[in-house]
């Protein structure tokens, strides 16, 4: 029997022929594995393309077949799509028009059985609009609020981001969040953009899963084993597997993992000649975190205290901000500011170690690189690009999003995952 614990229902994985637990936990009947359900993280807009993008945290569990995502069209929500388990956990929804209106959006898994989870809590997007009152000189800005069924995650403030280029726009201002949804600037002689953001403060990695590894190291004194005893390692008071030596002096090796924030602890079930065993647990970095028994006193178990993994998630990413649509202070259509600009063609996409971006320059013009994740950051920039295709290496680059342009003569643009 062996168990991988997590600490909300929708990652509870077993693999064992029958269990069950009341209390709206999961339940496997055979080796079927059936889901409370699944968890957004975050959504937001893809200012390049203009769409919305659902993104999502997947937990370790290969009995996940698909990720579906509904979208509530008139009064109930309807699948517009599915992604597969080992895809990125993100979804483009090609119908948005974020421009115009906020969306709002649930998602689901289907096992490897073909069973379906129910429906997550939804999120909504920030749709923005500007005004302008050219009598007082003002740009008067209002959005909805980014609303969430459950309070998944909290944050105090809408930000105000500004500038004269689309690939430019720094924070502005702020409002308190639940306070106010709108905010007045001066309107200026030139052209400025406008999109209003919130922060999560862990952000969402669509390929993170935080699973902290542990090894435990037995030994016996006498050489013969433990002899019919064996350890039971818990974690939030469930067994998560158990752990027994065979005929030897050690040490005899073996690693278990569990989920960040789990409550661990071990109980020891004694055997003949418990006096001789003793056991050591490591955490991911091989620091001792828990010795029981000494090879004189038994082991009789004990607290290990609260799963911690020494390399945890940053408190950022390319996904910790949920942005709303651009708007500009002269009301125009937002689509006749791409009239001049040309798609970019980038292959491989995704990439996961060097990536090429090809485009029309005949002339041999010279053109400047710039990468920018999702929440506008520069991450890299080349300059003097005189070619039709230029290859750079993205090793050491974050999982994620990214826009790339090439600044010239003309400007190119696309989007490059990164795996």
């Amino acid at each position: 029997m062996k168990k991988i614990l997590f600490t909300s229902c929708f990652v509870l994985f077993t693999i064992f022929s029958t269990y069950s637990q009341k209390n709206n936990v999961c339940t496997v009947e055979g080796s079927r594995v059936l889901w409370d359900s699944a968890e957004i993280c975050l959504v937001t807009v893809d200012t390049s393309i203009h769409k919305n993008l659902i993104i999502w945290e997947k937990p370790f569990n290969k009995g996940i077949e698909t990720y579906n995502i509904y979208k509530l069209i008139n009064t109930s929500y309807e699948l517009i799509g599915s992604v597969p388990y080992d895809s990125l956990g993100i979804f483009v929804d090609q119908t948005s028009n974020p421009d115009i209106e906020s969306a709002y959006y649930k998602i689901s898994v289907t096992d490897t059985n073909g069973v379906e989870s129910s429906l997550s809590a939804f999120h909504s997007t920030i749709h923005l609009e500007a005004q302008i009152d050219t009598a007082g000189g003002q740009v008067n800005l209002t959005w909805n609020e980014y609303e969430m069924e459950s309070a998944i995650f909290d944050f105090d403030f809408y930000l105000v981001h500004k500038g004269n280029t689309i690939g430019n726009l720094g924070i502005f201002d702020s409002t308190n969040a639940g306070v106010a949804t709108n905010f007045t600037d001066i309107l200026s002689g030139q052209l400025e953009y406008y999109l209003v953001s919130i922060r999560k403060l862990l952000g969402c990695d669509p390929e993170f899963f935080e699973l902290c590894n542990y090894t435990i190291a037995m030994y016996d004194e006498g050489g013969d084993g433990w002899d019919g005893g064996y350890v039971i390692v818990k974690g939030n008071g469930e067994p998560i597997d158990t752990f027994s030596m065979d005929d030897c002096y050690g040490p005899e090796i073996h690693e278990f993992a569990v989920q960040n924030n789990v409550f661990l602890r071990t109980d020891y079930v004694g055997g003949n000649d418990n006096n001789e065993n003793y056991y050591f647990i490591f955490n991911t970095d091989m620091v001792e975190v828990f010795a029981d028994g000494e090879g004189i006193i038994p082991p009789n178990g004990g607290t290990i205290g609260l799963g911690e993994c020494p390399t945890a998630k940053v408190m950022s990413g390319p996904y910790s901000q949920s942005l709303s649509n651009l708007e500009d202070n002269s009301v125009m259509n937002i689509n006749n500011i791409f009239i001049n600009e040309y798609k970019l063609n980038i292959y491989p996409n995704p990439s996961s170690g060097k990536t090429t971006v090809y485009f029309y320059n005949p002339g041999r013009s010279s053109y400047m690189m710039v990468l920018r994740d999702l929440s506008g950051r520069t991450i890299k920039t080349v300059q003097n690009i005189s070619g039709q295709e230029y290859t750079f290496e993205t090793c050491g680059i974050d999982p994620g999003y990214y826009f790339i342009e090439l600044q010239g003569t003309k400007i190119f643009k696309g989007k490059l995952v990164i795996r």
